[in-house]
């Protein structure tokens, strides 16, 4: 009898548990519902402040690298386009498409100054070209942070980009684009290289 109650005792407490979970399922639902939406909540919070930073400060930049120059996003009116469509389909696919376009041309920017983008971190080596050529440093800034921001809108499951978002996002990208390719046409490498041709075809 002893051992009975004893049993009994040891297998109590798990019915227990197991019942009031199956009776309280629903709250509990809502419990971690709610505590998944609060931590995503931070994460759009931060998404649209770090985007707003972005916004300002592309403003800044374009005034010192596009001062009278014909670089302007409308060379770039068609891939912006493209990649605005997909926000109504996948806010994600089009802040994903936008920053391949970043590092499109900043492969273009390697190699203007001999990098091969196969053997180097792609952002420590923009940090050093903007570093050593006195570029503003809000272009490194925004590259990281546009960067950062798409590694979350891309890999936070449950985190809800809104279509609005992914298009602010999609358009600051353009603009950086455009100024890094602007970076990689006045590259000094390919000044030597359209020197070394120029002389090539008088001799």
């Amino acid at each position: 009898m002893e051992n009975w109650i004893k049993l009994l005792d040891v297998a109590i407490w798990p019915a227990t548990v197991l019942m009031l979970a199956f009776l309280f399922k629903g709250e509990v639902g809502k419990i971690l519902t709610r505590m998944s939406k609060f931590k995503y909540k931070g994460i759009e919070a931060s998404f649209d402040q770090e985007l707003s930073i972005i916004e300002e400060t592309t403003k800044e930049t374009n005034k010192v690298l596009n001062e009278g120059s014909s670089h302007t996003r409308d060379s770039y009116n068609l891939t912006l386009e493209r990649i605005l469509q997909l926000a109504d389909v996948s806010p994600r696919a089009c802040v994903s498409e936008a920053w391949r376009e970043v590092e499109s041309v900043t492969i273009s920017l390697m190699h203007a100054y001999d990098y091969n983008p196969r053997n180097v971190q792609m952002s420590k080596v923009f940090r050093g070209i903007v570093h050593d050529n006195g570029y503003p440093w809000s272009l490194y800034e925004d590259y990281r942070r546009l960067m950062k921001l798409r590694n979350q809108a891309v890999h936070a499951g449950d985190f809800d980009l809104s279509k609005e978002e992914a298009e602010r996002y999609a358009m600051t990208a353009i603009d950086l684009a455009v100024f890094i390719d602007k970076l990689a046409k006045e590259a000094p490498n390919k000044s030597r290289q359209q020197d070394t041709s120029e002389a090539g075809a008088s001799a």
